[in-house]
């Protein structure tokens, strides 16, 4: 019996699908949502968005339904090519977890790592998570015997895929 898709729709009209918790059709709706836009004339407006490697703002549309987490192939291709085992599941990782902003346990990730089209169990997330907890970059608890919650350290202000790129050399 395989899982059965159930549809819902965006704010913008477009249909979105459940099974993967999410309420948006694309990155740019949830950014819309999370910037508090509202439309121009009726129309969506360009957001801002920083590069998560140099910091270089660029602008995501409604139409790319992607929004670019890098101003450049150039930034892009930094991640890419970081000296790091899988560098853009990691950075993923990282991101996913920054952009949530709260405690999360491994088998969460499972859900919001799907969007992104990275697959794993709780123990994969779990060794990647402990690998940068040994970093700083992800602070880690334990309360009794319930499972391990990470988040990223809210003190780190330096962008996602920066820290890739250095923490991988």
């Amino acid at each position: 019996m395989g899982q059965q898709s159930v549809w819902d729709i965006c704010r913008c009209g477009k249909p979105t699908a459940k099974r993967m918790n999410n309420r948006f059709c694309s990155d740019y709706c949830e950014l819309f949502e999370e910037s508090g836009a509202s439309l121009v004339k009726g129309r969506y407006p360009r957001i801002p968005v920083a590069c998560n490697l140099c910091g270089t703002e660029t602008n995501a549309t409604l139409g790319e339904g992607y929004v670019r987490h890098f101003c450049s192939h150039a930034c892009k291709k930094q991640v890419l090519l970081a000296p790091i085992k899988r560098p853009l599941m990691n950075y993923y990782l990282l991101f996913s977890l920054k952009k949530h902003g709260g405690w999360l346990n491994a088998e969460a990730f499972n859900n919001r790592l799907a969007i992104y089209g990275q697959t794993g169990n709780t123990a994969r997330w779990a060794n990647f998570l402990a690998r940068w907890g040994r970093y700083g970059i992800v602070e880690i608890r334990q309360e009794g015997h319930a499972p391990k919650e990470y988040r990223f350290n809210p003190n780190i202000k330096t962008p996602v895929g920066r820290i890739i790129v250095q923490k991988g050399a």
